[in-house]
C-alpha cells in the first residue's frame, strides 16, 4: 500500500516474462498492481507474462534504493575481489518468474514473499523453451528431468525474506515466485 501511495502514477517499465525479454511494456505502476499484477496463468506464454524486474528508474525511485540495505557480504570487495553494482528492484505475483536464461553474476535478496529458483552449471544447459514459463516447465519438464541422468545437475532451492542468493556467472537459472514477492538483485 505504502508503494502504490508513492509510486502509484509513476511509469514502470515491464519485461515480458521470457528467456530473452527482448518486449518491453510502459505503464503507471497502479495499473501494473492493479490489472497486470496477478497470479501466472498456466496457459499464458512467457512472452505475453509482464513482470516488474529490472529497468528500474533509480531517479525516480530514489527513495527504495537508498532504503535497501545490501547485505554486508555483498559489501565485502576483498573477499568477492571487487566488483560494480547494479541494483534492481522487482515485484512478481504469485507463479511468475523469468525461465532459464543467464547473464553475469550476481545476488538476488527477498525482501517479502518466497523464490523458488532452479540453477545449471554454465556448460549444463535444460531443457526448456524460451517462451516457456517456469511454471509451464515446472509443470511439464521438470518432473521427467528429475527421472533422467540430468536430475544431479539441476540445482534448487527457495528462499525467503532476508535471505539471499548468488547466482554465478553465466549459470542457467530461472526463477518462480511463489506468492507475492519482493526482491532486490544485485548485479556484479
Amino acid at each position: 500500500d505504502a508503494l502504490l501511495a508513492a509510486y502509484g502514477d509513476h511509469e514502470v517499465i515491464l519485461s515480458s516474462a521470457n528467456t530473452f525479454s527482448h518486449d518491453k511494456l510502459e505503464v503507471p505502476f497502479r495499473e501494473y498492481l492493479g490489472s497486470l499484477f496477478a497470479p501466472q496463468d498456466i496457459d499464458t506464454p512467457a512472452n505475453n507474462s509482464w513482470y516488474l524486474f529490472g529497468d528500474n528508474n533509480h531517479k525516480e525511485w530514489e527513495a527504495v534504493f537508498s532504503e535497501y540495505q545490501q547485505p554486508e557480504y555483498i559489501l565485502d570487495d576483498e573477499r568477492l575481489g571487487g566488483f560494480t553494482a547494479a541494483l534492481s528492484f522487482g515485484i512478481g505475483a504469485s507463479g511468475t518468474g523469468v525461465p532459464f536464461h543467464v547473464h553475469g553474476p550476481g545476488f538476488s535478496e527477498v525482501l517479502w514473499g518466497r523464490k523458488r529458483w532452479f540453477l545449471t552449471h554454465k556448460d549444463e544447459k535444460p531443457d526448456f523453451s524460451p517462451d516457456e514459463t517456469t511454471l509451464m516447465w515446472l509443470r511439464t519438464r521438470y518432473y521427467s528431468i528429475m527421472q533422467s541422468d540430468f536430475r544431479g545437475k539441476l540445482f534448487e532451492c527457495t528462499i525467503g525474506p532476508g535471505e539471499a542468493l548468488y547466482f554465478p556467472d553465466h549459470w542457467w537459472h530461472a526463477t518462480l515466485n511463489i506468492g507475492e514477492t519482493v526482491f532486490m538483485s544485485t548485479f556484479t
